[in-house]
C-alpha cells in the first residue's frame, strides 16, 4: 500500500481505501472508507487520515430494511429507516483537530442481490433521505417525527417522478 501511495503522491493524487488496513502503527496517508465501525474510524482520525464514514450498522443499504417475511432477497443484515436516521458520522472521543478528519458519510449498495434499477431504487429509497439528513443537517435540528412526515412526502414525490422507493421502510424506534 505504501508503494501505491508514493506513486499516487508523485502524480498529485491521493488514495481512498477501505479500513481493513487501519492499525495503530500504520504509515499511510490515504483517505479511509470506514465500514467496520467507530473504533476503526477513531484510530484512523487520530493517525491523521481523513475518514469517510460508511459503517455497516447504518449505511449498508443492501441489507434488509424491514422485517417483512416477503421482503426482497437481500444481504444478511438489517438497517431500518430509523437506524439510518440515527446515523451520526462523528465518533465520540476525538479532539477538535481529529474531528476535522471525519469528512462525512456515505451509503453503500452492494449489488449481489440487485438485478435491475428498480431494485436499486427500492433498496436505497427512502433510507437515502435519512442518511442525507444525518450528514447535511445539524444534530440539534433533527426531529424523527418531522422526518417521518417529510419522508412520506418525498416517497410520494419519488413515485410521481417514476422512481420506485420502498413502501415497507418505515420509521421505527429501535
Amino acid at each position: 500500500m505504501n508503494q501505491i501511495e508514493h506513486h499516487l503522491d508523485s502524480l498529485g493524487k491521493k488514495a481512498i481505501i477501505w479500513d481493513d488496513i487501519v492499525s495503530d502503527d500504520m504509515v499511510n496517508t490515504s483517505t479511509i472508507m470506514c465500514w467496520q465501525g467507530l473504533d476503526v474510524a477513531k484510530t484512523a482520525a487520530k493517525h491523521g487520515n481523513d475518514v469517510i464514514m460508511c459503517p455497516t450498522t447504518h449505511c449498508y443499504f443492501n441489507y434488509y430494511q424491514c422485517k417483512d417475511k416477503d421482503e426482497r432477497l437481500c444481504m444478511e443484515g438489517y438497517v431500518s429507516l430509523g437506524k439510518a436516521y440515527s446515523f451520526d458520522p462523528m465518533p465520540e472521543g476525538l479532539s477538535e483537530a481529529q474531528q476535522k478528519h471525519i469528512l462525512g458519510g456515505q451509503c453503500n449498495l452492494w449489488t449481489e442481490f440487485v438485478n435491475d434499477p428498480e431494485t436499486a431504487e427500492y433498496m436505497i429509497m427512502p433510507r437515502l433521505f435519512a442518511l442525507s439528513e444525518c450528514v447535511w443537517s445539524p444534530k440539534e435540528k433533527k426531529d424523527p417525527k418531522k422526518f417521518a412526515t417529510k419522508v412520506e412526502f418525498e416517497r410520494n414525490l419519488m413515485k410521481k417522478l417514476g422512481y420506485r422507493p420502498s413502501g415497507k421502510a418505515v420509521m421505527e424506534v429501535e
